[in-house]
């Protein structure tokens, strides 16, 4: 045995790049980019890949190009290029890289023999850590992209319902245009009848008292910054419409508003001598842009049987939408002009029919015609809807006949009283027959006079419901987005701590390291200066291993349990592969052996070549060894490495694992290491606490 020169530095730096290879190579990847065959050949030049212990991909390359010098002249630093990375850690490539840089000068500057192998002790760790904060935030980035998924999906539900709502609703106005539509036809075909047979022109007699251009103007109405008023001119023709609707927009604050109005008259027949003959009803309406509004004015005039006039509604719209609150303000301030002009009766037969809505049934045209019946529509003085329809039958005798009970039912409702329709179809029943007692001569139109102000207040407090039920609402998110901020800080702070307590925790295993490297450092220059060379004579198990090995003799280590796991090392002292086979075998012939979940082993002693001559000596050929996990992924070759770095030979350790159920994640590796290191202490393979960096100086 020889000490290298002092200043070999190619043969120091090829030495570390085997230690490298047997320390990488079979977990990572170790890469030769060039590896000169003598000194003036370039430089050493070679790459490392490492990965961290995680579910997801978290491994980076690192390229080394080591110049003349290194590693005894001091003032020459490899070149170290993080070359790439995985997602997880690529934006740390620049840190680790300097990480590295910087601890390969701290080794060179401690006389470490093998700078870079120490200087990648950490990097693993930080790899996992690395790729375990990845996977947390990809985690919580695949949350939040499937919370906008769910967010997506009810925004798309909530705008097809709305557009099926606001369908159902266009078809209903156009059933009902279409219904008002076949009644003007109707009409009109009338007219021409009656006109085809007469005279004169319809309408051409007009009393000397009606001034289409004499407007009446009626007290305004002012709700949401939306102001109403109602105009009314007497018209017998259309030519009395025409000039009326003109004389009206000469006003340039008419101009400026929404104009809907509706007409009626008697169209008449010139029969001789001042004469004239009915024909029926001529009216029309229009909206002007306020969707329906016409409409409900040409039902009020129908329903209240005025005639011979013309309604003009005026909106001056202040911003605010008002829903269907806007059609009672206009049919308001509509009724309260016909009524100041005396064209209606107050409070005569129109009690529900315009505001609220009357719809026939069936109609009888005689007394064998069947019964009549009819629904009504009736809304509460709310700004949330809050309105039922009633049908009612009504048998012959009624109203005479105290016995003939009209037949009440609460059809359908809004959301705000649907709850309440039964009660409100018995109250409008025993209305009824009290009013039939008292001999009323409109018992279903007294019994109905209450049911108004009950449903404003089923809707007043059905909207304080929803007010206080939106309160809480919101304070629950409140207290929900509270909570959750205060969550996210306490986990930050958790992880923060967590983050400081593992950088600790992997400082104090590097320094652990490295007072390990630097003790073996020593050890080896004193056996390279010939000075301890009777100290490894038959200290432990780090020579040759006696010729009277038995290898069917193997030794048991302590158990370790671990989270209902559990680990315990075997021990064989072997020269050959026929040892291993013996030894393996005769461990297997243990039933506890067996049913072990793993057994992961690793094994290394020296090869040798029989000499002649009288001493018969033999010459070293190397190192012979293997590993093999058994399905444990990882666990052979960190048992080979601990054989390699500790400097075991002539052994064979088994590390077997019954699992517990508990997934231990990296922690696994660590208790193997642990219960294999102490078993090879114990049977005094190697020295306690030894942890050696590269191959043995030969």
């Amino acid at each position: 045995m020889y000490s290298m020169p002092r200043r070999d530095c190619l043969a120091i730096q090829l030495e570390e790049a085997d230690a490298l290879r047997s320390a990488y190579d079979p977990e990572v990847g170790f890469m030769w980019l060039h590896r000169p065959a003598s000194p003036d050949d370039g430089d050493v030049a070679y790459a490392i890949t490492i990965h961290g212990e995680t579910d997801v991909e978290a491994d980076a390359t690192f390229m080394f190009t080591l110049p003349k010098g290194y590693p005894l002249d001091l003032g020459v630093i490899p070149e170290v290029i993080a070359a790439e990375g995985s997602e997880a850690v690529c934006s740390k490539l620049k840190k680790l890289q300097e990480l590295i840089v910087g601890n390969i000068w701290t080794q060179l500057k401690g006389g470490y023999e093998f700078p870079i192998l120490a200087a990648l002790a950490p990097v693993k760790d930080l790899l996992t850590k690395c790729g375990e904060a990845w996977e947390v935030k990809e985690e919580e980035r695949e949350k939040r992209k499937a919370e906008a998924i769910e967010r997506q999906k009810a925004e798309a539900h909530r705008a097809e319902l709305m557009r099926k709502e606001a369908e159902k609703e266009y078809n209903a106005w156009a059933d009902q245009m279409a219904a008002i539509q076949e009644r003007k036809d109707e009409l009109d075909k009338e007219t021409a009848r009656a006109k085809s047979g007469s005279k004169g022109k319809r309408g051409n007699k007009t009393p000397r008292a009606v001034d289409p251009t004499d407007w009446k103007e009626g007290e305004p109405i002012t709700q949401m910054k939306s102001k109403f008023q109602a105009h009314l001119a007497f018209v017998e023709t259309e030519e009395d419409v025409d000039i009326a609707l003109s004389t009206l927009k000469r006003s340039h604050k008419i101009l400026r508003a929404y104009n809907m109005y509706a007409y009626r008259f008697k169209t008449r027949e010139s029969n001789g001598r001042d004469k004239s003959a009915d024909l029926g009803y001529h009216q029309d309406h229009d909206s002007d842009g306020e969707g329906g509004a016409g409409t409900k004015l040409q039902e009020l005039l129908t329903l209240t049987g005025a005639e011979g006039v013309l309604v003009v509604v005026s909106r001056w719209y202040g911003g605010i939408h008002m829903g269907p609150l806007r059609f009672k303000l206009i049919n308001r301030a509509a009724r309260q002009i016909l009524e100041d002009e005396g064209v209606i009766v107050p409070g005569a037969h129109h009690a529900y029919d315009p505001e609220v809505g009357f719809m026939w049934l069936h109609r009888p045209a005689g007394p064998d015609d069947g019964d009549v019946a009819y629904a009504i529509t009736i809304h509460g003085e709310t700004d949330v809807e809050a309105d039922a329809t009633f049908m009612f039958t009504l048998p012959k005798g009624y109203p005479l006949d105290l016995d003939a009970i009209p037949e009440v039912i609460a059809a359908e409702g809004s959301e705000a009283v649907c709850s309440k329709l039964k009660k409100l179809q018995e109250l409008i029943v025993g209305n009824i027959w009290t009013q039939l007692k008292g001999g009323y001569e409109f018992p279903i139109l007294a019994a109905l006079a209450p049911v108004k102000d009950l449903l404003t207040k089923f809707g007043m407090a059905w909207e304080a419901e929803e007010e206080e039920k939106a309160k809480r609402e919101a304070e629950a998110r409140a207290q929900k987005k509270v909570s959750e901020r205060e969550k996210a800080l306490e986990r930050e702070k958790a992880e923060a701590e967590q983050a400081e307590e593992m950088q600790e925790e992997a400082e104090k295993e590097y320094n652990d390291w490295a007072s390990q490297m630097a003790a073996m450092q020593g050890r080896k220059e004193e056996f390279r200066k010939g000075n301890s060379k009777s100290a490894f004579k038959g200290k432990g198990r780090a020579t040759k291993a006696p010729k009277t090995a038995d290898p069917s003799d193997l030794k048991e280590g302590e158990p370790i349990t671990e989270k209902k796991s559990k680990f315990q090392a075997h021990l064989a002292f072997v020269e050959s592969e026929d040892d291993v086979d013996i030894a393996l075998n005769t461990l297997k012939q243990s039933h506890k052996i067996l049913r072990a979940t793993h057994n992961m082993y690793a094994y290394r002693f020296k090869m040798k070549e029989e000499g002649g001559g009288k001493d018969s000596k033999s010459a070293d050929l190397g190192y012979h060894q293997d590993h093999d996990s058994d399905g444990e992924g990882g666990a052979g070759t960190k048992l080979q490495e601990l054989l390699t770095l500790t400097g075991a030979e002539g052994v064979l350790v088994v590390v077997s694992r019954w699992y517990g159920g508990i997934h231990l994640g990296p922690l696994r590796f660590k208790l193997i290491n642990r219960v294999a290191r102490q078993i090879l202490e114990d049977e005094g393979a190697i020295d306690p606490g030894a942890h050696h960096g590269g191959k043995k100086s030969k």
